[in-house]
């Protein structure tokens, strides 16, 4: 089943009191074809977390890279990987912390 996934850029910024404030930039919308979620672990500088994640299919844009977020149903989903699937396609490995 295909999803329209909205495409966000993460934007930091300090704010006038000298904290960080986060924001998302919209940078359009994608049809993608998610498979289903999978419970994993995330290793990283803040130690051991379980992260979910799942691949997903898409047509390849330029605009996908890594870093970037992905919100469908209600979920943020990072942009861990993209590889060419094949040409003109993509296949997206993506990660959310549970």
């Amino acid at each position: 089943m295909r999803k329209l996934a909205e495409l966000l850029a993460r934007v930091e910024g300090v704010t006038a009191q000298g904290g960080r404030a986060v924001s998302y930039e919209p940078l359009g919308f994608v049809w993608i074809a998610p498979a289903p979620v999978r419970r994993g672990v995330r290793t990283g500088g803040e130690g051991v977390a379980e992260a979910l994640t799942l691949t997903a299919e898409c047509r390849a844009d330029a605009r996908l890279t890594e870093g970037l977020l992905l919100r469908w149903d209600g979920a943020d989903w990072r942009i861990a990987l993209v590889d060419e699937a094949a040409p003109g396609r993509a296949r997206l490995m993506l990660e959310r912390d549970r």
